[in-house]
């Protein structure tokens, strides 16, 4: 996914947002804001510091791309730091409200509409999660972290709505979708897994937690997933 960015921050950037930078773009955008190098530089220190007490104090990072976005309004890098922050305090309302910023700088910004429509999950709002996933779908259909989501919120939805049994087919159908495109996505592997249990499709459930173990050893969760869905073929043949 390429999103135009205007910060020449290079690995900080494709780890934040899995963004490619292009120089020349961050230098036309540096022209029209008329930023000094001295200015482009605290920036860049800013973000740097903002993104590195991301998750041990999220409300310093608040603090910090604030103070980012008082120097330039429209720093998306800024706005993405300032909406994982919120994220992690769980304020929701908040983070979306900053992915609607990054909307307006960048209306086909697909991990913006991805991560807002994520946040709609979170507040089981699922007919607005189901609208960001799929706009974001309609820009980039092979975008995973779109498929993935929109599968985990047809879960969800499925399980709120469900009065007996879930029905997981569509949400399957999703994650199967994103593993076409990336066989290894962790993601989409562990939740499909889940699901299969849930259906009772024990053998099916298993070469997903085995996929998982092939990229991870030591994963904890499929290696302990594995070991209770073998029990229960083991239970099934012994009834």
């Amino acid at each position: 996914m390429n999103l135009p960015l205007w910060l020449d921050l290079g690995n900080f950037l494709m780890k934040i947002a899995n963004i490619t930078v292009t120089k020349n773009r961050f230098l036309i955008k540096r022209k029209l804001a008329n930023m000094t190098k001295k200015e482009d530089e605290k920036i860049n220190g800013l973000l740097l510091k903002a993104d590195s007490v991301l998750f041990g104090n999220p409300k310093e990072a608040i603090l910090i791309t604030e103070e980012i976005l008082k120097l330039d309004k429209r720093n998306i890098n800024a706005l993405n730091i300032k909406a994982r922050a919120l994220g992690n305090m769980l304020k929701y309302e908040e983070e979306i409200e900053c992915y609607n910023q990054m909307l307006d700088i960048e209306p086909d910004n697909v991990y913006a509409l991805t991560e807002k429509g994520f946040c709609y999950d979170r507040l089981l709002n699922f007919k607005e999660a189901l609208k960001c996933f799929d706009k974001a779908l309609k820009i980039n259909p092979n975008y995973v972290h779109a498929l993935v989501n929109k599968a985990d919120t047809l879960s969800s939805l499925s399980e709120f709505n469900s009065f007996g049994e879930t029905d997981y087919t569509e949400a399957i159908a999703y994650y199967d979708r994103a593993l076409a495109i990336d066989p290894n996505d962790h993601s989409a592997l562990n939740n499909k897994g889940f699901k299969l249990k849930s259906l009772k499709r024990y053998k099916e459930a298993i070469e997903c937690f085995n996929k998982i173990l092939t990229i991870d050893p030591k994963n904890k969760t499929a290696l302990n997933m594995k070991k209770e869905i073998t029990q229960l073929l083991k239970n099934k043949k012994e009834e």
